[in-house]
C-alpha cells in the first residue's frame, strides 16, 4: 500500500481500499515506460503476477 501510495498520491485509506478490491486500474493515461516501471516494482513488491499494462 505504502508503494501505491508514494507512486498514485493517494491516501492510505484510498489505496487500501483500492487493494481490497482488486483487479482494478492504477493509474490511466501515463506514458508506457512510467506504466512498465510501475508494474516491475508492484511485482517485487508482492503483487501477482497479473499486474500488467494494457494499451
Amino acid at each position: 500500500m505504502k508503494l501505491l501510495h508514494r507512486r498514485t498520491g493517494l491516501s492510505l485509506w484510498h489505496c487500501k481500499s483500492l487493494v481490497s478490491r482488486l483487479p482494478a486500474t492504477i493509474l490511466e493515461n501515463v506514458p508506457q515506460e512510467g506504466a512498465t516501471a510501475l508494474v516491475d516494482e508492484l511485482r517485487e513488491a508482492g503483487a501477482c503476477a497479473h499486474a500488467e499494462v494494457k494499451q
